[in-house]
């Protein structure tokens, strides 16, 4: 594996874990209240777009950290449903 390989997998992980913490106080709290339906829903396709350029380039960095953060993401609008 290269350098530059194991560097955007590192970067992917630490994307990744940034949205642990949002995800732990929105289930805790069951308050969504100050995530705008805007940004998720602008993410959410950015999320998607993402997702599907790191497919097409093969990159697997972009692709997993833009598979997780679409889950994650997918998460809390589906909290901020349920608890708005």
């Amino acid at each position: 594996m290269e350098f530059l390989e194991i560097f955007g997998l590192f970067a992917a992980v630490l994307v990744v874990i940034s949205w642990l913490p949002q995800l732990s106080k929105s289930f805790k709290t069951k308050s969504t209240k100050d995530l705008s339906w805007g940004m998720i829903t602008i993410l959410g396709i950015s999320q998607v777009m993402w997702l599907y350029y790191g497919i097409a380039i093969g990159s697997l960095p972009v692709a997993i950290t833009n598979f997780f953060t679409t889950i994650f993401l997918s998460i809390l609008a589906y909290l901020k449903f349920r608890h708005g």
